[in-house]
Order: structure tokens, then sequence, then C-alpha cells
């Protein structure tokens, strides 16, 4: 099976994304299910380069956040808007989705096998949910190695926090922010 990962420099994504409740193989080339089933926990603006990016976590990955280690399954999803403008009334007005970015955790497997830092599988995905065409996740896995104090995760103390809000045994779900 044909792993397809990625981290596409040119539109400046640094980061960031399987339930108990979805159903995910990013290995497979599969974006998961997340929209209703993982909790929106952190919003990024990097106006610099024109994106709003929402990030999502599964219920695993909540619990890896109470815990400190993230457990198998763990999933992530970025959500990366392009073209965004300045603050509307509402917040940030957003541009078009561009693509999914997003980060497994999967059962461990050897340190040299291709797409893996830790244990984590990184994948970008069409707004559809298609593989997105040649990619590589070098930059994925080089941007994301000097994290290990935080799981790995840019965005660890916010999940950290969100989590602390959610139930174990609560599904995880979109917030209202």
């Amino acid at each position: 099976m044909t792993m397809r990962y990625g981290l596409l420099l040119s539109f400046g994504i640094l980061s960031s994304a399987t339930a108990a409740v979805a159903t995910t193989d990013v290995a497979g080339g599969s974006a998961p299910d997340y929209v209703g089933r993982f909790l929106h926990y952190a919003t990024s603006r990097r106006d610099d380069i024109g994106q709003v990016r929402y990030m999502y976590a599964n219920q695993l990955a909540l619990a890896g956040a109470r815990t400190g280690r993230m457990p198998a399954g763990a999933t992530l999803v970025m959500e990366v808007y392009v073209g965004a403008d300045a603050d509307g009334a509402d917040g940030p007005r957003l541009g078009s989705l561009k693509l999914l970015a997003v980060m497994e955790k999967e059962v461990p497997t050897p340190t040299d096998s291709p797409g893996v830092v830790e244990d984590w599988r990184f994948g970008l995905f069409t707004p559809a949910g298609e593989p997105w065409p040649d990619t590589d996740t070098s930059a994925c896995l080089s941007c994301h190695q000097p994290l290990a104090n935080k799981q790995f995760l840019f965005t660890f103390d916010s999940l950290k926090e969100a989590a602390t809000g959610v139930e174990e045994d609560q599904p995880a779900r979109p917030n209202d922010s």
C-alpha cells in the first residue's frame, strides 16, 4: 500500500492530526471523519502567510493530553484556510479551505520506518478527504522532531487545556469557539 503523506512548505504549514468513533487510516491514504466527532481545541492565525488553522482532536488524543502520553489511535486534524483576511466582526474572515493536515499515533513501528517520528504518521489531504498528490513527510518529521517533550505537538499545551474540560467517557465534539 502506497503511503501518501507530507507537508507543503509553500503553504507554510508546520504541523498538525483514529478515534474510537471515527474511521481513519492515514497510512492507507484515508482522511479521518472528524467533523462533528473531534473536539475543536485551538485556532492559529498566520497573518504573515495569510492562513487560519483550526485544530481538532479525537477522544484518544484528549485522553493522551490528560495523561501526558499519546496512545495509539490518537489523531489530530488541522484545517488550513488560505487567503485569510483581517479580523471581521466575528473574528478572522476565512479564505478557502486548502487542505487537511493529519497526525495519527500508530502502534509502535521500527525506527527506520519512513514517514514516522515516534510512531506518529503524517498525512495531507484535500478538503474532500483525498490524499494530497506528490507529498513528502520529511518537512513534517524535521519540524516535529524537536518537540519530544510535548508529544511532538506544537499545540500540546492548548490540547491539554482543552482536555481538562472534557470528561473521559464524553465523546469528542466540536466546541463553540
